[in-house]
């Protein structure tokens, strides 16, 4: 299990109330919806949540629990997913370096440290990208601009059979 505090020290990333309160929703829910303003920091506390998971998701894997993670930011476009790679780089550099060596900008941003062991930036302007895949966890940025029949139809399809969030 990951200390919150710990990895905040290390990240040096402190989440006001607000973001705390975010954080410990998304430990007990496997749906939040934030609904906030600009500058709230909506995309800092995604790309928190993102990195806690995916440095959850490589213990158990080393711990034999699992086998892979796979971590989608979904957004209307891809230079808005990128407001929340940006924090995912910034902090996973932040804890490790190395991790610097699996970042790939080209085609579309992701950090791969293997076949199974990756987080992805996806597009809903390109519905057909989002077919096939099983996840444990999404994060849809700006969802109020993604159709209801993308989400329903190509989304939430993603996170049943691995319980994601």
């Amino acid at each position: 299990m990951i200390s919150d505090e710990k990895l905040q020290k290390r990240i040096e990333w402190y989440p006001h109330e607000g973001q705390k309160k975010v954080h410990e929703t998304s430990k007990e829910k496997r749906e939040v919806i934030i609904v906030a303003g600009r500058r709230w920091g909506k995309s800092a506390i995604s790309g928190y949540i993102i990195v806690r998971t995916f440095l959850e998701k490589l213990l158990e894997i080393r711990g034999g629990k699992s086998s892979s993670v796979k971590i989608w930011i979904v957004a209307p476009t891809y230079e808005l997913a990128n407001k929340v790679f940006e924090y995912v780089v910034k902090f996973l550099l932040a804890y490790d370096k190395r991790y610097g060596q699996f970042i790939q900008t080209r085609p579309t941003q992701s950090i791969t440290l293997s076949e199974g062991i990756w987080i992805q930036c996806k597009s809903t302007t390109e519905p057909m990208g989002l077919l096939g895949e099983e996840l444990d966890l999404q994060v849809v940025d700006e969802a109020a601009l993604i159709p209801e029949q993308i989400y329903h139809q190509y989304l939430k399809p993603t996170m049943l059979s691995r319980k994601g969030k």
